[in-house]
């Protein structure tokens, strides 16, 4: 008899009522889409408060982040392109809006939120 295969799963999602539970009992990796640091730090602490329920023992979860970005040379052309709207107020509706200047400080961001692995789309 061969023994079982394990395979890694992830769940993605951000609903704290149906999506965290499913996380905590089978996922090894939680897929968060996009959020900004500040709500996925919020999702993240309500993930930790849940009773473990794993059926595959008590393993870490991995927090990783799917979204999309706006990558620019310089701060005049995310308003040029975004109609005169400033970064950061689009940051704080989801939207990454890098500029060359500051790629850094927002992984930086994230990764203070408990982010381990951003993919963007």
């Amino acid at each position: 008899m061969r023994p079982p295969v394990y395979r890694p799963s992830f769940v993605g999602g951000n609903g704290p009522c149906r999506t965290l539970p499913l996380v905590v009992r089978f996922a090894d990796e939680r897929n968060a889409v996009f959020l900004n640091a500040a709500r996925f730090a919020e999702l993240s602490a309500e993930l930790d408060g849940l009773p473990t329920q794993r059926s595959r023992g008590p393993s870490p979860i991995r927090r990783t982040l799917m979204t999309r970005a706006f990558y620019s040379r310089d701060a005049a052309e995310v308003e040029a392109v975004f109609r005169g709207r400033d970064r950061r107020e689009l940051r704080d509706e989801g939207l990454p809006v890098w500029a060359t200047d500051d790629v850094a400080e927002q992984l930086g961001r994230l990764e203070e939120a408990g982010v381990e692995r951003v993919m963007l789309q």
